[in-house]
């Protein structure tokens, strides 16, 4: 999980490996902000949650990418991806999602410190023992499914998410 109190600030890149990825539903929100993409992979496991992955704690190696930002847009970035994600960085154990600093490897060696998104296999909406299906495979390749490309892009998204919590900072509705 981030911590409070943890140097964040020299961070600036982040793992997707679900709908983030290119090609996938979410694939095009972060893009206008990325500078670069490279295939990594990271400790963990993947959940078939239906229409996207989880990824959870374990023994095995979850490939995906790693998107690389500005340091000076990380912020909003991680603001849009916790949006997205369910994340409250506040309280990681209400979040269906919860966001951690994670060791990754890319495809060319390099080893990097990144945040990613686990699932909460504790959270109350969590899909059970019996229903969530562990991947055979550490690479999620689903393509999106019921579900149409949006054109509200970053900045409308950005903009969407800052006006919601400014409208309810605590997430609890008006």
């Amino acid at each position: 999980m981030t911590r409070k109190g943890q140097d964040n600030k020299s961070i600036n890149c982040l793992f997707v490996y679900g709908t983030l990825k290119r090609g996938q539903v979410n694939g095009e929100l972060l893009a206008p902000v990325c500078e670069k993409v490279e295939l990594a992979s990271t400790e963990g496991r993947l959940v078939d949650l239906g229409l996207f992955p989880g990824m959870v704690p374990g023994n095995g190696r979850v490939h995906g990418e790693l998107l690389f930002f500005p340091l000076n847009h990380m912020a909003t970035v991680l603001a849009v991806a916790d949006h997205l994600e369910g994340c409250d960085p506040d309280d990681p154990a209400a979040s269906l999602f919860y966001r951690e600093r994670v060791i990754v490897t890319t495809t060319d060696g390099n080893v990097l410190e990144s945040f990613a998104y686990f699932y909460n296999q504790s959270h109350p909406d969590a899909l059970g023992d019996d229903e969530a299906v562990m991947l055979a495979t550490e690479t999620w390749e689903k393509p999106a499914r019921c579900v149409k490309s949006s054109n509200l892009g970053f900045e409308r998204f950005t903009q969407h998410v800052y006006c919601a919590h400014r409208d309810d900072p605590d997430g609890k509705g008006k």
